[in-house]
């Protein structure tokens, strides 16, 4: 005897029932490998399976970001989102979709030479001119 889910009707009715998900914006923290659900990889190398020394290192970095942020007095509100968002670990692409929807015009770049500006003035990170103006 077969398992029910081996079946054509419910093959079927997943299919339906995955394309009102999506439809609806419906982020799933899965998805179909081959005939399998698999978790997604959210990350090109998963935090945890980084060496104690680079985990540390991230932690010591979003952890001065976040110290940063809560100190300064931003005069402009889209540096402010920028920020906090990256202190919170949120990706350059993720900003940009949130700036966009907020009515800001920034460009990816424009992102990347914020960070870099506050990263450099907090003294995170030290950028050269021609770095703190690159594209990465």
């Amino acid at each position: 005897m077969s398992n029910f889910w081996e079946s054509d009707s419910f093959k079927k009715l997943q299919q339906k029932w995955y394309e009102k998900l999506k439809k609806s914006g419906f982020d799933d923290a899965e998805r179909v490998v081959g005939d399998e659900l698999k978790l997604k990889q959210r990350a090109t190398n998963a935090y945890v399976q980084a060496p104690r020394v680079v985990r540390q290192a991230k932690l010591d970095y979003y952890r001065a970001l976040c110290e940063y942020v809560h100190r300064e007095k931003f005069k402009n509100e889209a540096d402010e989102l920028i920020m906090l968002r990256r202190s919170e670990g949120i990706t350059i692409k993720q900003i940009s979709k949130e700036l966009k929807k907020l009515g800001f015009k920034h460009h990816r770049q424009t992102i990347r030479y914020v960070i870099r500006k506050y990263e450099h003035r907090w003294n995170i990170k030290k950028w050269s001119l021609d770095k703190l103006t690159s594209k990465r």
